[in-house]
């Protein structure tokens, strides 16, 4: 065998092991229930609403399986668990959306941080029913299969936040 028959088997080997384990994404664990494709889209009077949060709390009792994403340019959010996982457990949920407008960051400055105003504020640009678990009156059914459900969250909001008690 020459060298660089050695050289190319050598090369194949090492491709062949590194593909393996090498995956998009990290196996699940082994009690983590079946995952079912979510596409959400959210609008606010039917304009695509971008980088909006969104959670999902399960009706039924405490899961450890947090699921979520963000939307995108189109208002359109892929839904994964933990972050990593593609898809949800089947259930019952109820779905909260949260997109805050957070003041700009300044120069750092001691006496800029000292400086308090109008413009400082924090805002909510959902309703904040939406973003309150309790409150929320967004619905989604996950069952077994592929799940799209679009959600009108009706028109633009732009709600100071409530800052702590001073």
């Amino acid at each position: 065998m020459s060298v660089s028959q050695t050289l190319v088997i050598a090369f194949l080997s090492i491709g062949l092991i590194s593909g393996f384990g090498c995956s998009s994404e990290p196996p699940p664990p082994e009690n983590m229930p079946e995952l079912h494709p979510v596409t959400l889209t959210i609008v606010q009077e039917g304009t695509p609403l971008e980088l909006a949060s969104i959670r999902l709390i399960p009706d039924a009792a405490p899961s450890p399986w947090y699921s979520g994403g963000s939307t995108d340019a189109s208002g359109i959010s892929k839904i994964r668990t933990h972050g990593k996982f593609n898809g949800v457990p089947a259930g019952t949920y109820r779905v909260t959306v949260t997109k805050i407008e957070m003041p700009q960051a300044g120069s750092g400055s001691l006496a800029e941080m000292n400086q308090t105003s109008a413009q400082d504020a924090t805002y909510d640009l959902v309703d904040p029913q939406y973003s309150n678990p309790t409150k929320t009156p967004l619905r989604l059914e996950v069952v077994a299969g592929s799940n799209a459900q679009e959600f009108d969250l009706g028109a633009p909001v732009r709600v100071k936040r409530k800052g702590p008690p001073g």
